[in-house]
Parts: structure tokens; sequence; C-alpha cells
């Protein structure tokens, strides 16, 4: 209790009954009530849960997808929020992929077999880095390849990720 509660007086249980029943409701219309209504069942709603600090995929899980002919996709990660995923790309042997322009970077990782791109070609555990508004030139794989793909999420995986459930129509 502070010093100034102290020099208060303190209220009459009574009078403080009368003058809550002597004060009239206040009168409502329906949009203000339902305002209210809807700040209170907001209010006793649980919290959403918590978002997970650890996601894992195992390699036996998830879902290949056909994306191209010979070439499939197994999504790891779809963050709609913030317009990106990572996936796993299957190449057969003898894919190619088209060219295509690229609106976000887009990271690759050759994890086993190889691609040809540019006249090159590229092995395990090199990694292409392609920067937003590439124009990038088909690439190939003669003997196939499996590449982790972390890129921005342009509207051909976004129909993918949608049709497979990961995302919401």
């Amino acid at each position: 209790m502070n010093s100034h509660e102290k020099d208060q007086p303190a209220l009459d249980q009574d009078i403080v009954l009368a003058i809550a029943d002597a004060i009239a409701p206040a009168a409502m219309t329906p949009a203000r009530r339902m305002q209210l209504r809807q700040r209170i069942v907001a209010a006793a709603r649980p919290a959403a849960p918590p978002r997970e600090l650890m996601s894992i995929v195992r390699a036996e899980e998830g879902q290949w997808l056909s994306l191209l002919p010979g070439i499939s996709i197994k999504f790891l990660r779809v963050d709609a929020d913030a317009g990106s995923q990572s996936s796993l790309w299957r190449l057969e042997p003898g894919a190619t992929l088209p060219s295509h322009t690229h609106d976000d970077d887009e990271e690759c990782v050759v994890l086993e077999g190889g691609v040809r791109f540019g006249g090159r070609d590229y092995g395990r555990g090199d990694f292409l880095l392609a920067r937003s508004g590439l124009l990038h030139e088909a690439f190939t794989s003669e003997q196939g390849a499996l590449l982790y793909i972390r890129s921005g999420l342009n509207e051909h995986l976004k129909a993918l990720a949608r049709r497979s459930g990961w995302l919401s129509a």
C-alpha cells in the first residue's frame, strides 16, 4: 500500500453495491455486441501452438512428385510466408531441365551423380548459386543426379506444393 492509498477512506461495501445497482446497463447496437463477443471468444481461444523449432524429414519419408519428364521433386520445407522452399530433386539419366528464369536466388548442391551446365560438368559436393534475374540455360544429367535445391516458391512449385498438401488451396 502506498502513502496515497493510506490517505483514502475505505469504501463502504453497502454503498458500492447500491451504486452498482443504480447504474443502468448501457444499450448496445447489434454490431457493437458482435464486436465484443468476437473479442471475448478470441481471448478465450487457446494460443496457437508454437512454431516447431526443429523439422525432420527422414530419407525414407516424404513423397516424390513428378515435376517434368525424368525429374521428380521431394519437398523438405515450404514456407508460403517467406515464399521459399527446400527440396530434393532426382534427375533420371538423360533428364534435361529446360531453360528458365529465376525470380529469386536459387542454391543447388549436387549430392549424387552430376549435371552439365554451361559447357561444364558439376558433380558431388559442387555448389551452384543462380542469382535472381538469371536466364538459366538448360542443364542435363547424363548419369542421373540427386540435387538439394533451396529457392523461391515460383508459381509452378506453388502449384505442385498445393497438389501434394504442402500448401493449403
